[in-house]
């Protein structure tokens, strides 16, 4: 499964989020200004729909415009915003600085987030991603919020149909039930082959000790 990203890298001070180059990884365990990026829950990041946020883990509608937002700053900052699969929109009157990458990245230095294009042809996740820095030295990045594709919905567990009209969970019953069957057809087969033909001689041999095997003969 594809996973498109959009991540937010919040630097302060010395650290210029305008200054990082397009050919630059932004990611834990990527190195960024001389230290590998490590997760931290401190800040959060949202996606919005028309101001209403878009609860983690949600759908997101094919060809919409979503706002990429960080929240639960506690001051002034700068980050930058990189997207990919989508696009950024209005990156002339949006954002800062001069690497935008192709519609890609977007710095910003308030909190009014940035517009982002969700892929209207491909059936993929899109994810957010939040970074920081205090000072020169390592950059945090917050948990992943990510958007699925309506066709994904139910990937993980949820029996849905997968396009065929078949669902995976339909698979999962289907393959249980012929592996059981070829143990249980094993099974038949062991019994009817080698268990049975040795107990019947033994139990016919019982019964006419007990005279209960012989055959009445009519008188001649």
């Amino acid at each position: 499964m594809a996973r498109y990203g959009v991540f937010f890298l919040l630097l302060r001070a010395d650290a210029l989020p305008t200054l990082l180059t397009c050919d630059r990884d932004m990611a834990v365990g990527s190195t960024i200004m001389g230290e590998e990026a490590i997760s931290s829950d401190e800040l959060s990041v949202v996606f919005e729909r028309d101001g209403t946020e878009v609860a983690c883990g949600s759908t997101y509608v094919p060809g919409e415009q979503l706002t990429a937002r960080l929240v639960n700053s506690t001051g002034p900052a700068q980050y930058v915003l990189q997207v990919s699969g989508g696009t950024f929109q209005d990156q002339a009157s949006g954002c800062e600085g001069e690497y935008t990458c192709n519609g890609t990245r977007c710095s910003k230095s308030d909190s009014s987030g940035q517009t982002v294009l969700a892929p209207s042809n491909e059936t993929v996740s899109i994810e957010l991603l939040a970074g920081w820095a205090e000072t020169f030295g390592a950059v945090f990045i917050a948990d992943t919020c990510t958007l699925i594709h309506p066709n994904q919905e139910g990937d993980g567990g949820d029996d849905d149909d997968d396009g065929d009209g078949l669902s995976k969970m339909s698979f999962f019953w289907i393959g249980f039930a012929s592996g059981f069957g070829v143990a249980g057809l094993l099974a038949l087969f062991f019994y009817c082959c080698l268990v049975r033909p040795n107990i019947r001689p033994k139990v016919n041999k019982e019964r006419s000790t007990m005279g209960m095997g012989k055959i009445p003969q009519d008188d001649a």
